[in-house]
């Protein structure tokens, strides 16, 4: 069922009265429904190697479900990629592969500043709700916005007047990405003031690192309509349902890892969890969400207990003791560090989430200056420069040292970053794989405790 496009105007000027400025703001009335849909085009080449071309089709549609406490709307996504053959195809051309579907939820306010999201890890909002300038300063300057994964922030500025239904601004990408990877992107959007949404949005990117090359991305407003409440209500609860049982595996698996012989039993509280979460689900698409993630329960629980027994094989035994050089060519050997907490932190630059937790190791490095802790990065890249770059880059106050696929290999680390905390005794004592928003903070967790002990370690011995 829709509504009259006079129900939307109605909407708009209800939501347009609560505005407390005449800066451009978002209007969000529950019900309304925004349609994107555009594309991709992108090339890459890559150091002796043939270039890459992706293209695809994109989608979104943003469901007003509710208004918050706070004044933020919360927001339901469903976001949508299709391979195409190539760039010079048609957009009508058959794609070459099923659409891929996901769906996130995201609570933001008027002006665009995200609040919290659900679904995924960390969905930041779509690129059609970019953030607005908060007061009449930042308008007639700049104003930006952070990514809630660290790596990159947009500064956004105006390109003409706020009046009638086109006005223009730009975002230009910033920050630690683009330092280390060359990454530039450079969007134009279209808003409509009139009616408080996005139009359009056009980008520009371009890769002059390691990985050379670019594209551009569009996206253009295709419907904009009211749904009605039992819809919404329908969406809301069934995708709610949806991301408590994303949330339930999430957990589960991290457990299983920390456990890997409690699998069986992990397991089965998973497919508990996941049967009741979709017992009363309604709307076809978050049914098929949640066939996916059945599906892959058994794949997931498998990755899980293989990586905790990969964990399980180190920690608690003594560390390999290498040797390596560090970026000057000191020559160094773990056992050196005998007596000390040692992180090991295994990086090489192209890896993303690498360079998103080293500002997170040089704080831990930070926060433990003054103990007997130590911080030592364990760069893989084949060209030092590339490690030097980036230490260059991130001005880490920690040593780097260069080390070889044997050394990866006896820790046993296939992922990255791999996170190593080896006691004073040189016994391995915590083995994390991954990126975390709390790494600081569980890493400095685990690093006292182990100093903690030490000290009751050797004030017993001195009784």
């Amino acid at each position: 069922m829709r509504f009259a496009t006079a129900a939307i105007a109605v909407f708009m000027i209800l939501s347009a009265n609560l505005l407390a400025s005449d800066l451009p703001q978002y209007s969000l009335p529950v019900g309304r429904q925004l349609t994107y849909s555009g594309r991709s085009d992108y090339r890459y080449e890559i150091t002796n190697r043939p270039s890459v071309m992706s293209s695809q089709l994109m989608s979104l549609r943003l469901t007003v479900v509710a208004r918050n406490a706070d004044g933020s709307c919360r927001i339901v996504v469903r976001s949508t990629e299709q391979q195409i053959p190539s760039a010079t195809a048609a957009a009508t051309t058959q794609p070459d592969e099923p659409e891929r579907v996901t769906f996130y939820q995201i609570d933001i306010q008027p002006d665009g500043a995200l609040v919290g999201s659900a679904g995924g890890f960390m969905p930041d909002a779509p690129v059609v709700l970019p953030v607005l300038p908060s007061d009449d300063r930042e308008m007639a300057a700049t104003w930006k916005s952070e990514s809630r994964l660290p790596g990159q922030k947009t500064i956004f500025h105006s390109t003409g007047a706020p009046t009638g239904a086109d006005w223009k601004f730009a975002g230009a990408a910033s920050g630690l990405f683009k330092d280390i990877y060359g990454m530039s992107e450079d969007t134009t959007f279209c808003f409509d003031i009139s009616k408080g949404i996005i139009t359009r949005m056009d980008s520009q990117v371009q890769r002059n690192g390691q990985i050379k090359g670019g594209g551009t991305q569009n996206l253009s407003l295709q419907q904009d309509e009211m749904v009605s409440p039992q819809q919404v209500d329908s969406l809301a609860r069934d995708c709610a349902a949806l991301f408590a049982a994303q949330a339930v595996l999430d957990a589960k698996t991290d457990a299983i890892q920390k456990s890997p012989d409690d699998a069986a039993r992990l397991g089965a509280e998973i497919r508990a969890a996941v049967a009741t979460s979709a017992a009363n689900i309604t709307t076809p698409e978050i049914k098929t969400q949640f066939d996916q993630l059945r599906a892959g329960v058994d794949r997931d629980v498998q990755s899980a207990a293989e990586d905790g027994k990969r964990f399980a094989a180190v920690i608690g035994k003594p560390a390999f003791d290498f040797s390596a050089a560090d970026l000057d060519g000191k020559a160094h050997k773990l056992s050196e560090y005998r007596g000390k907490v040692v992180l090991l932190d295994f990086w090489y630059r192209g890896c993303g989430w690498c360079m998103r937790a080293m500002p997170q190791m040089k704080l831990v490095a930070d926060d433990f200056r003054d103990k007997p802790m130590v911080v030592l990065g364990l760069n893989t890249d084949r060209d030092v420069n590339d490690a030097k770059f980036v230490a260059d880059a991130l001005k880490l106050n920690y040593t780097v040292l260069r080390i070889d696929q044997d050394t990866v290999s006896k820790f046993n680390v296939r992922g990255f970053p791999s996170l190593l905390i080896i006691d004073s005794g040189g016994i391995v004592r915590s083995f994390d794989e991954g990126y975390s928003p709390t790494l600081r903070v569980d890493l400095d967790k685990k690093v006292q405790s182990l100093l903690d002990s030490t000290t009751a370690v050797s004030h017993a011995a001195a009784q």
